[in-house]
């Protein structure tokens, strides 16, 4: 995948590296990133796998950042990280070069991507929503 930078992540891996022998499913109050680490079934090792791609061929400058996003028990931090993640690999295939976190003149703020390939040039902004219980746990969809 291209990035501005071109090397590849050297932060570790989001997943932590052990033997997993718990198939059951996610708890009432379990979070996705919680869940995903402990859990031992074959469709979730798969997913693991690909975000563990997606991961390692994120900017290393940005990854630190971006890992610990994703393994915050907050589900805004956990999902926002899990989108960029992807729509870095997504646009890394498309051929685009993806910048993270690009400074942008005129102002402090910092978009998530810049995206050039050509002679386009542009920024993406990843935006995710996440509903709440009024005590602030997520909801989960039916």
């Amino acid at each position: 995948m291209a990035h501005e930078s071109g090397q590849q992540s050297e932060v570790g891996t989001l997943f932590d590296d052990m033997v997993r022998v718990d198939d059951t499913p996610a708890r009432h109050a379990e979070g996705s990133y919680a869940f995903m680490n402990r859990v031992n079934q074959p469709f979730w090792r798969r997913v693991r796998e690909q975000l563990e791609i997606y991961f390692q061929n994120y900017p290393k400058d940005d990854a630190l950042d971006v890992a610990n996003r994703f393994k915050d028990d907050d589900p805004q931090q956990h999902y926002a990280a899990w989108w960029e993640l992807y729509l870095f690999a997504l646009y890394s295939r498309l051929g685009y070069s993806v910048t993270p976190h690009p400074d942008v003149e005129g102002t402090t703020k910092k978009p998530d991507f810049m995206l050039t390939r050509g002679d386009q040039e542009f920024y993406v902004e990843g935006a995710v929503g996440v509903l709440r219980h009024r005590r602030g746990r997520p909801q989960r969809s039916p």
